[in-house]
């Protein structure tokens, strides 16, 4: 018997419309069949290029990296990875719900110590990224939705690190700090013009800005570059403070690292001291008592410094 045009269609609409009450509902297993049963009957009917079966195919890709992500949480790595390859699966060549994926495949190989294999598909993701910003009609803004090179640049950032490869990881979180600020200029005069958005923040991306300065932080420390590491730990923590407010466990915490590294590198400051003074004694002789106090501050005292060049810096 055969089964009419708009019988198909009537089909097709209400396995589309359980397909998105599951997503919604959040019962992905659930959802996820639906979507694949939803694939195969628009193909037959559309055809397997058509826009109508693009579309389901990324959303099914979409439930494909929640369920991997979650698997992952779980340490479930095949389970995981499997999914990732059906979301790949569903995908075109250079769409963006491909470089979501590729991003979260560096997930997976980072969560199991393949750093090499993370970095190639973050690579892969980033490619994406920009090709599609150069040539894409929409503006920055709607681009930014799906998935975001500045996040890219900063899993970059952590598995270079990871290889202890500062100067890479740095040069990734700078880029991931350029691309947040002027995310969050654009998002911020766009809500300033919007009726009743005028004291509404994109938090998410607020501590995203927040994260880029202290990676930066980071590698700067390993870089040895201390002064400049502790600049960038305050300006976490400054930015922390003003956006996100005093209590938000994002500022609570990235003021606790920025202490930690005052007296951390203070420390290291002062046994350098130590060590030049120790062999300069040993190349010249016996050092006048006023010499070794002026080489040997505290480690109290050079924190103080520390932070009182940090507060004159700002002042400026």
């Amino acid at each position: 018997m055969m089964i009419s045009s708009s019988e198909i269609q009537s089909q097709i609409t209400r396995i589309e419309e359980k397909a998105f009450q599951l997503k919604e509902q959040k019962k992905y297993l659930e959802a996820l069949k639906k979507f694949d049963e939803l694939i195969v009957l628009k193909k037959e009917y559309f055809g397997d290029k058509s826009e109508s079966v693009v579309k389901s195919s990324n959303e099914a890709a979409i439930i494909c990296n929640i369920l991997s992500m979650s698997f992952l949480q779980k340490e479930n790595f095949n389970v995981s990875l499997e999914l990732l390859r059906k979301a790949e699966s569903l995908t075109e060549e250079g769409d963006r719900f491909r470089a979501v994926t590729y991003n979260n495949f560096a997930c997976v190989f980072r969560r199991t110590k393949k750093l090499r294999s993370a970095l190639s598909y973050l690579e892969k993701a980033l490619e994406i990224e920009y090709n599609y910003l150069h040539y894409s009609d929409e503006s920055v803004d709607e681009c930014l939705q799906v998935s975001n090179p500045c996040d890219i640049h900063l899993n970059i950032c952590a598995i270079l690190s990871q290889m202890g490869k500062h100067e890479l990881a740095l040069q990734h979180a700078m880029k991931a700090l350029i691309l947040i600020q002027d995310e969050l200029i654009n998002k911020l005069d766009v809500l300033s013009q919007t009726e009743g958005g005028a004291g509404k923040k994109p938090e998410d991306r607020l501590i995203v800005l927040c994260i880029a300065y202290h990676n930066i932080a980071v590698e700067q420390e390993f870089l040895k570059q201390y002064q400049a590491a502790l600049n960038s730990y305050a300006k976490a923590a400054q930015s922390a403070t003003k956006y996100l407010g005093e209590a938000h466990p994002m500022t609570q915490n990235l003021n606790e690292v920025l202490n930690q590294a005052t007296r951390k590198i203070a420390t290291l400051i002062q046994k350098s001291f130590n060590k030049t003074a120790t062999s300069a004694g040993y190349n010249q002789g016996m050092m006048d008592l006023s010499s070794q106090q002026r080489m040997g501050k505290t480690a109290e005292d050079l924190e103080n410094l520390i932070r009182q060049a940090d507060f004159e810096e700002e002042e400026e």
